[in-house]
């Protein structure tokens, strides 16, 4: 039986061991994070120095820039230069690049034949005018010109300066056309 009680206490003592072996001090640190997104706006508004007074859209967030803006040219004739001076900034926290699409209707070809279009990129010197007898002239040569990216809270100026062919035909004569410009901007890589 004294071997029994030995065998006990050598049991119960290993197990004591065993269990400060396992009774060490511990320490843990956690981590953790918060993910937010930014936002991509783009917003228009009038420079000043255009032909005509523009409708303006929506306003963005009181921000005085809007989500289009519409413009009248009214009583044209062959010769007359049209000028639309804008500013497009960056609304958002993200950097954006630009792209410009276009439409058209009406009497486009009939009223634009002959016609050329330049650019002015920031108040720089306008581009050498191209032929603007389509609207995919336009746009292939504002998106040349909008090339880059915009950082946040940044500002792009953009004339656009068309001129009507001084040997416009009469047969442009009380015509109406309606050209649509539409700049977006996407997030940037």
């Amino acid at each position: 039986m004294k071997k029994i009680g030995l065998l006990v206490l050598a049991m119960i003592m290993a197990l004591g061991a065993l269990g400060v072996g396992y009774a060490a001090w511990t320490s843990s640190v956690n981590v953790s994070a918060t993910v937010s997104t930014g936002t991509v706006q783009v917003g228009i508004k009038d420079a000043g120095g255009s032909t005509s007074t523009p409708t303006n859209g929506t306003e963005i967030a009181s921000s005085g820039y809007y989500n289009g803006l519409t413009y009248d040219t009214p009583l044209s004739y062959p010769g007359r230069v049209i000028t639309y001076n804008t500013t497009v900034k960056n609304l958002g926290t993200l950097p954006v690049t630009l792209a410009a699409t276009g439409t058209s209707s009406g009497d486009f070809s009939t009223i634009f034949a002959g016609a050329t279009v330049s650019l002015s990129i920031n108040g720089g010197v306008a581009s050498t005018p191209i032929p603007f007898t389509t609207m995919a002239s336009l746009t292939t040569a504002l998106d040349a010109a909008l090339a880059g990216s915009l950082s946040a809270e940044a500002t792009r100026g953009v004339k656009v300066i068309i001129t009507l062919d001084p040997a416009l035909d009469s047969a442009a004569q009380n015509k109406t056309t309606t050209f649509g410009l539409t700049v977006t901007g996407t997030q940037a890589p």
